[in-house]
C-alpha cells in the first residue's frame, strides 16, 4: 500500500487464480485493500462477516455461481452502498 490508509476496500471474485493474483497485485500497488475469494459461497461468508467498498465479481465463474451471487450481495448492500 501507498502510506498509511488503504483507498478502498475491495473483495475481488474470481476462479481463475491467475486474474485474482494479477488483479489483485495491480489493486494493492494502487493503494486498495484487496481479499479475494474463489466461489460464491466463500463470497457470501466474506460478505457476512466484513464490510467492502467494491466487490469485483466475475459473473462467469462454475456453476453459474457468479449470478447467484449478485442477489445476495443485494441482501446485505443496496447498489449506492456497494457498487
Amino acid at each position: 500500500m501507498n502510506g498509511s490508509r488503504a483507498e478502498g476496500r475491495i473483495l475481488l471474485v474470481d476462479d481463475d487464480n491467475t486474474m485474482l493474483c494479477t488483479l489483485t497485485t495491480l489493486l494493492q500497488e494502487n493503494g486498495y485493500d484487496v481479499e479475494t475469494a474463489s466461489s460464491g459461497m466463500q463470497t457470501v461468508n466474506l460478505i457476512s462477516d466484513q464490510a467492502f467498498d467494491l466487490v469485483l465479481l466475475d459473473l462467469n465463474i462454475a456453476n453459474a455461481a457468479g449470478a447467484q451471487t449478485v442477489p445476495q450481495l443485494r441482501e446485505k448492500y443496496s447498489p449506492a452502498e456497494l457498487p
